[in-house]
């Protein structure tokens, strides 16, 4: 079976969220399902991708071909250029959306000159030939109408649309609207996502959850490893502190950790660590307070630091599935997170849950686990347990059994 991967150009590089489950899927579909044949779709025609782009996307899915967009327009899909995102298609012009279609090509062939390049250059294959086109956000060939399949990973900016810009509300939507007139099947990486979609109209029968995992490099390391990274990070070898990883907007809720970590800092001293930025705009600013800011690690770095943290603190108001719990807790870090969306389901009994939203309760639990020894072993036991029931074998075996099911309801 052929299966096209399309995705998305700003997950070029991407090594968190979306961009990791997209190059996990990629590697171990063919592990999991040997007659899988998989092909990776650029949401881009090839003049607008450059070499180090190219290479990235190499790197990123060595074992599969890559192939850009055609030079016809994705109108559902934020567009690479201005000119493109004035016909995005709306409620009034979804009876004409071929038109559409058709106009949006003409008018940029004529407003722009990588799209006049489009005459001259040699059209890849369209992905007719796949019996199944996986879609990882918006689709490139939104005309194709059997064998679409696509993975929502939440739908925060509906839930939420204050936390993030108008234009993923946008996307969100057009991600919807895709899966509801063109997808035969839906799937989402918890089972909390799937409920809400199914309470905004999906049928259950078409929606499938099938949880992330960890990549192989999160998982405990010796201790010189973790001495190496401590001391990469500015600290000292024996030295307790806390650790955060995540985007520094709003949803992440970092201001409470702060401020239950200056609270306690006194009667269980720490250091507190942050690691992440802020995708929508500057980064908050942290001048001032006894914390160690890193961005851009790798992740053989990253599993260490979790490896030798004393606690992993996440208290996101919301998340989809919550993969840094997930990765603390298969490198042998005790975890405090919060009571609320997906996280009690990814964590199950082997994390600390709290209100994200009570700054004291977040507090009380940070002073009594920095001073609970016993409790912190029995939590690294737990998560230990609890990350090793999640595997990508097992969400690229669960997916492939979606494909097989859309490819069969295909046939005539």
């Amino acid at each position: 079976m052929i299966v096209g991967l399309d995705i998305g150009a700003q997950w070029i590089g991407a090594r968190t969220g979306i961009g990791r489950y997209m190059v996990e899927l990629a590697a171990w579909l063919p592990k999991a399902a040997p007659e899988a044949r998989v092909e990776v779709f650029l949401d881009r025609p090839p003049e607008m991708v450059n070499e180090e782009e190219w290479a990235t996307l190499r790197a990123m899915f060595p074992a599969a071909p890559l192939r850009a967009c055609s030079g016809r327009l994705p109108v559902y899909a934020p567009s690479a250029t201005r000119k493109a995102r004035r016909w995005r298609v709306g409620p009034m012009l979804r009876p004409f959306d071929p038109l559409v279609q058709r106009l949006c090509a003409a008018v940029n062939e004529g407003a722009s000159p990588w799209a006049r390049a489009l005459k001259r250059r040699r059209c890849p294959p369209e992905p007719g030939r796949a019996q199944v086109m996986h879609v990882m956000l918006c689709p490139s060939y939104p005309w194709r109408r059997r064998g679409n399949v696509i993975t929502i990973h939440d739908i925060i900016p509906l839930t939420n649309p204050e936390w993030v810009p108008a234009s993923d509300g946008r996307r969100m939507r057009a991600q919807l609207d895709f899966a509801r007139r063109r997808c035969q099947a839906v799937i989402t990486v918890s089972e909390f996502v799937r409920g809400q979609l199914i309470a905004r109209g999906l049928a259950p029968e078409r929606v499938t959850a099938t949880p992330e995992a960890c990549a192989p490099a999160f998982r405990p390391r010796d201790p010189g490893h973790q001495a190496a990274c401590r001391a990469a990070a500015g600290l000292g070898p024996e030295e307790p502190f806390v650790l955060f990883v995540g985007t520094l907007d709003p949803r992440k809720n970092l201001r409470t950790l702060l401020e239950a970590s200056a609270a306690v800092r006194s009667a269980a001293p720490h250091r507190l660590m942050v690691i992440g930025k802020n995708p929508y705009g500057p980064d908050p600013d942290l001048a001032g307070r006894d914390i160690v800011r890193l961005t851009g690690i790798e992740d053989e770095m990253l599993a260490g630091l979790m490896s030798a943290a004393t606690l992993f603190v996440l208290p996101s108001l919301a998340e989809g599935f919550g993969l840094p719990v997930l990765e603390a807790m298969a490198c042998g870090c005790p975890v405090i997170t919060s009571n609320t969306t997906s996280l009690p389901e990814v964590c199950g009994d082997a994390a600390i849950l709290v209100d994200p939203l009570d700054a004291n309760a977040l507090a009380e639990r940070l002073r009594a686990l920095l001073r609970d020894e016993p409790l912190r072993r029995d939590l690294r036991a737990k998560g230990l347990a609890r990350a090793a029931q999640f595997s990508w074998e097992r969400m690229a075996r669960e997916t492939f059994a979606v494909y097989r099911r859309v490819a069969q309801e295909d046939r005539p």
